[in-house]
């Protein structure tokens, strides 16, 4: 019975580490993090993950876009960083695109009961976010030619044909 008892034990946990080893192979980390705001005493920041190598970064010779990823959580929680998010940014980045992960404000964080009576804080939640992910493409527009030269980099260091095109 004991015998039994080990062996079962032992299915398990061989079972939650083969789990934790494809979490860990889903796992991507950030080629590079940037602020791109500060607001309402929030530091904004946003996560660029560039394409994996030797993926195919072009379609027709144009460039593949950039993906901008907005996490969700009903304004109230969440991370741009979250490990569900990991295994979809490791997959994009494996067919050659370049995703951006934000951070924005929550607006509804303290908020306990939603309701008809709190309309107005879910609009104020979506406009706030709305905001925040409007400063984050306008700071991906300010700052191409330091992230498209980033990337470039990346691309020389994997030995692979460098582009330069606009975002």
């Amino acid at each position: 019975m004991k015998i039994r008892q080990l062996f079962i034990c032992a299915i398990f946990m061989a079972a939650a580490g083969c789990i934790t080893c494809r979490a860990q192979e889903d796992y991507v980390k950030p080629d590079e993090t940037f602020l791109f705001a500060e607001k309402d005493s929030c530091q904004l920041y946003m996560d660029v993950y560039y394409p994996a190598d030797g993926s195919i970064t072009t379609v027709d010779g144009v460039r593949k876009p950039t993906i901008i990823y907005v996490f969700g959580g009903g304004f109230k929680g969440g991370s741009r960083d979250s490990r569900s998010a990991q295994k979809w940014f490791k997959l994009l980045a494996d067919e050659g695109f370049t995703i951006v992960a934000i951070d924005y404000r929550l607006g509804l964080k303290d908020v306990k009961k939603m309701g008809l009576a709190q309309a107005g804080l879910l609009y104020n939640a979506i406009k706030i976010a709305v905001e925040d992910l409007f400063s984050a493409t306008d700071f991906i527009l300010q700052n191409h030619e330091m992230l498209e030269q980033l990337l470039y980099e990346s691309y020389t260091r994997m030995n692979t044909n460098g582009l330069a095109h606009e975002l």
